[in-house]
């Protein structure tokens, strides 16, 4: 019996790898950087996880959404005899969905890793720009707290 199974799943299992081989490296990223985030939360990491979300959901759309939206836009439109607005949201449906949804996601990667860069370029470390200003102004800043008098 278990032989049997075994006999059978293997062809099941490697054409369920092969077709779904993206979605096996987006889960347990998603997985581990779900984690990440819920210990320790942080801009970076979400924008990580939005993306990686955002490109396994892409995927799965660009694979199975067309053909049920195409079908779908092609009864509402039947009605209607609408032949320019069926072209164009299908259009939409099949190649501009999954384009955007693949640019989105790998923009948010991409944002997610640049992220800590970006914000070191805007910033100037508090002693260097205490420095400068004394120097500029040639006399030292009192750094003392106000108190009402």
């Amino acid at each position: 019996m278990m032989e049997d199974f075994l006999y059978r799943a293997g062809p099941w299992a490697t054409t369920l790898a092969q077709h779904n081989w993206p979605l096996l490296v987006y889960l347990p990223l998603i997985l581990w950087v779900a984690s990440r985030a819920y210990v320790r939360p942080e801009r970076r990491v979400l924008l990580l996880l939005y993306g990686l979300v955002t490109l396994a959901l892409t995927f799965e759309y660009q694979k199975h959404g067309p053909r049920s939206g195409v079908e779908t836009v092609r009864y509402l439109f039947d009605t209607d005899k609408n032949h320019f607005a069926q072209r164009v949201s299908e259009f939409v449906l099949v190649d501009a969905a999954p384009i955007a949804g693949h640019a989105l996601g790998l923009s948010l990667v991409v944002l997610s890793v640049a992220l800590p860069g970006l914000l070191r370029l805007g910033r100037r470390s508090p002693s260097k720009s205490r420095a400068s200003t004394e120097s500029e102004s040639g006399q030292q800043e009192s750094t003392a707290p106000l108190t009402p008098s």
